[in-house]
């Protein structure tokens, strides 16, 4: 089974932060509570863009099916029919249409002008199973890089290889909390990394298998990464 996977910055005015958090950890907490499909939803603060709020989601995409009921009448007779439409939805567009989104909005609707834009997506990725670390519903604290990376034309398949080894070894790692690759475009990906602490971010930056992945994929990048420093909100 497939997962949609969602990573969007948000922008908010920076003296209005708190009301807005507020809102959307309240948010999260439902849908981890009552929607089956949200199996991740992270909420970080930009430790360098303080007004900068950054998600991570998660979600199953399932088939699901719909139910009609028709009542036709025959005379003094009632028939009734059953009618079953199936149909891949991914869980993300059932949380758009959920009671918790409802709530959300009807939180925030007076406070739009405290977000300073809407919610910029960065990655949208149908993301395999094998390759996603869905292993805990997100409510414990830790502290992330994001890692954004341009590719060199034709060389995604060499970088994917190695980025793949790196992913697997790093998320062996006992301070490790998830290791994930998004891709945001054709030619444009992101680490996303989370870790108990400091302590095991500096641990990882010292293991063969950074240091010897990180220098292979250096030769397929197309300058340097943009590195983002994350702290969890919980």
């Amino acid at each position: 089974m497939s997962r949609h996977v969602i990573l969007a910055n948000v922008d908010v005015v920076p003296e209005c932060r708190e009301k807005v958090l507020t809102a959307l950890l309240e948010h999260r907490d439902r849908c981890l509570r009552e929607e089956a499909g949200t199996l991740v939803f992270d909420v970080f603060l930009a430790l360098d863009t303080p007004h900068r709020i950054l998600l991570y989601e998660v979600y199953e995409v399932y088939e699901v099916y719909e139910v009609y009921e028709v009542y036709e009448v025959y005379e003094v007779y009632e028939v009734y029919e059953v009618y079953e439409v199936y149909e891949d939805r991914a869980a993300f567009d059932i949380h758009l249409d959920g009671s918790s989104m409802v709530i959300f909005r009807q939180q925030t609707m007076d406070q739009i002008k405290d977000m300073a834009g809407g919610a910029v997506i960065l990655a949208v990725d149908a993301a395999d199973p094998v390759t996603l670390d869905t292993t805990f519903k997100s409510r414990k604290k830790m502290i992330a890089i994001l890692a954004r990376v341009k590719i060199k034309t034709d060389s995604t398949s060499h970088f994917l290889e190695v980025a793949s080894k790196l992913v697997a070894a790093s998320r062996t790692e006992p301070g490790s909390l998830g290791y994930e690759l998004l891709r945001e475009s054709e030619n444009r990906y992101s680490f996303l990394e989370r870790y108990v602490g400091e302590a095991a971010l500096e641990a990882h930056k010292k293991t063969e298998h950074f240091r010897t992945f990180g220098r292979q994929l250096g030769d397929y990048m197309d300058g340097k990464p943009e590195i983002i420093r994350l702290e969890s909100v919980t």
